[in-house]
């Protein structure tokens, strides 16, 4: 087990925005012009927390036209869900 790995990813779930903009793009793919009309954040706020989520791998982003689309990697966040399956089982 990644500790270290695991407690970033920790880390990155403990802020409001940033689980309000995993709520927006859990259920597929948005650009970031339809998440900032939905939060009283600013863009550079946003683009801030959207790169946090990337390189954490908490987020990918895949390209439409001219626009970036996020969306929920799936893997990373089953990691975690697995690690706290295992604390409540022992």
């Amino acid at each position: 087990m990644d500790y270290k790995k695991l407690s970033q990813l920790f880390k990155v779930f403990s802020d409001e925005t940033r689980l309000q903009v995993i709520d927006l793009v859990k259920n597929g793919d948005r650009c970031a012009c339809t998440i900032i009309n939905q939060l009283p954040i600013t863009q550079p706020t946003l683009s801030h927390h959207l790169k946090v989520l990337s390189e954490s791998n908490i987020t990918k982003t895949s390209k439409k036209g001219n626009w970036k689309h996020h969306h929920i990697d799936n893997d990373h966040i089953k990691e975690m869900i697995l690690y706290l399956q295992s604390i409540l089982e022992s």
